[in-house]
């Protein structure tokens, strides 16, 4: 019973912070060059340049190989990026094999499994700045695509558990789109919020789900965010319709790249108007 816990919680944990809403994540922005962000069960990002983002999750990679770029492609008024990732979950699958989790039994064929995911994001910022006030409440919609690509037999089960059926649907030949809206803002200094409502379906509309989460984030420190919240849901599953709901909860650790004091008197940085500090300091 244990195995079959973590192997469930594996899974859904990751699946649930997939798209984890701190304040660019979840959006069409990117972090600075050279700065991290990690948490718990968060992934790592890291600020490739001015327009381009790594992400991972480096606690489940030895087990779930994971990468993901994100792309800035328009910055104005509206921004424009994409996210492009790639996921090897063979090696997962293959453990919960070992331990006879959900009928994966030692018959089981299990392929080679790479599931690759496309999403488009458009952020714009509704309220803008002034003399008084930063620029706040950041609604962004998207669209994604996830597909596997597979080598090898298999007769996989089908997991029907929340999150977990639809996100494994394309493990069968199916093809998983989505569609979103985000909403993040700051409350103040100390505290900022995110609502999201997601809509996805397997093939056309063969199975659907509709999934609402609400985050709020308390910034302990310039470098370290707690944040919890819920995520609920339903959606149809092959044994008829559920509701799901679940609490979500993570610590984040910031960290930015050092800048000579020179540069920050003549360097125009691209990401200036999102920087909130300059109107809260909480350090």
């Amino acid at each position: 019973m244990r195995y079959k816990f973590f192997f469930l919680f594996f899974f859904s944990i990751n699946l649930l912070f997939a798209q984890h809403p701190l304040w660019k994540e979840g959006t069409a922005k990117v972090i600075r060059p050279g700065d991290k962000e990690f948490g718990i069960f968060s992934p790592f990002r890291y600020g490739w340049n001015h327009t381009t983002e790594l992400i991972i999750h480096p606690i489940w990679f030895i087990a779930y190989p994971n990468f993901a770029i994100k792309k800035q492609w328009y910055r104005g008024e509206i921004q424009i990026a994409s996210i492009h990732g790639i996921y090897y979950p063979t090696l997962a699958l293959k453990i919960g094999q070992k331990y006879e989790l959900e009928n994966l039994s030692s018959e089981t064929e299990i392929p080679q499994l790479f599931v690759l995911r496309n999403e488009i994001l458009a952020s714009k910022m509704l309220k803008k700045k002034t003399l008084c006030d930063p620029p706040n409440y950041l609604l962004t919609l998207k669209l994604g695509l996830k597909f596997a690509i597979k080598q090898g037999e298999e007769d996989l089960p089908l997991f029907n558990y929340p999150v977990m059926f639809h996100e494994t649907a394309v493990y069968h030949d199916k093809y998983l789109w989505y569609v979103g809206a985000d909403l993040d803002g700051y409350l103040d200094g100390t505290f900022n919020f995110c609502v999201d409502i997601d809509f996805g379906a397997i093939d056309f509309f063969d199975d659907f789900y509709v999934e609402h989460k609400g985050l709020l984030q308390w910034n302990v420190t310039s470098r370290l965010s707690a944040a919890a919240g819920y995520k609920v849901g339903m959606g149809s599953f092959e044994n008829g319709v559920k509701f799901y709901g679940t609490p979500l909860f993570d610590l984040i650790w910031k960290f930015e790249r050092k800048k000579e004091k020179q540069l920050r008197l003549f360097e125009k940085d691209l990401h200036d108007d999102d920087d909130f500090r300059k109107y809260f300091k909480n350090d």
